[in-house]
């Protein structure tokens, strides 16, 4: 017998019904949130930072959020024309918002946290009657708000008090000719992140173990 899903925000959402929202819905439900945080069981810590989240979220969705539609190409990244901007390199650089000394700038990553700012999973969480499915809307609502490149990858990490955090890896962004090195921008950006001194000793994107194991047909690390 399959196990019963437990409701998410308070008992006010139900996992299945959250995976089948278009886009109105997801953008309605977001705001709602923010309008009756307490209604929906967001603790109060955790309100104005989730208002915060929120705005980049509206600035980067599509189809007409702000800084999705310009500079063009259209794209689920926060950016800016390069002032100086030499052909060898990317036409954008990127700008970034920064919650809890992390930072952030593409709409992928902002919705994961904003879902993981909701608050703890609900008493009696699983992998199976809660995080998959979660993580599954998580994974839905971003084919719905994002364009250009997917996500390949979503998951959820959680600990036994019950908080969990959402996160993809790379998506929402544009590649052209005519913008130059973007995706090395992106990707450099992200390895930043994880990037520490005990890595930077021996290790980096372009040489891992992985890659001196099986060579390059293993791909960039730090992409997730």
């Amino acid at each position: 017998m399959a196990e019963r899903l437990i409701p998410w925000l308070n008992g006010r959402l139900d996992p299945r019904q959250a995976y089948t929202f278009d886009r109105n819905h997801i953008t309605a439900m977001l705001q709602n949130i923010v309008l009756s945080p307490g209604v929906y069981g967001v603790p109060a810590q955790n309100v104005a930072r989730l208002m915060s989240i929120h705005q980049d979220i509206t600035r980067l969705r599509c189809p007409d959020g702000q800084d999705y539609l310009a500079p063009a190409p259209p794209q689920n990244i926060d950016r800016q024309v390069h002032p100086r901007w030499p052909r060898g390199i990317a036409r954008f650089q990127l700008r970034r918002s920064t919650y809890d000394g992390v930072e952030y700038w593409a709409l992928p990553d902002l919705l994961g946290l904003f879902l993981s700012s909701l608050g703890p999973a609900p008493i009696g969480a699983t992998k199976r009657n809660f995080y998959l499915p979660v993580t599954a809307v998580y994974g839905q609502w971003c084919t719905k708000l994002l364009t250009g490149v997917m996500p390949r990858v979503y998951q959820c990490s959680w600990t036994d008090t019950r908080e969990f955090s959402l996160g993809a890896s790379r998506g929402g962004f544009a590649v052209q000719d005519d913008i130059g090195s973007w995706l090395a921008v992106l990707d450099r950006a992200r390895y930043g992140i994880i990037r520490s001194p005990a890595l930077q000793i021996t290790w980096s994107q372009t040489w891992t173990p992985n890659l001196r194991r099986v060579g390059s047909t293993a791909g960039l690390w730090s992409l997730c």
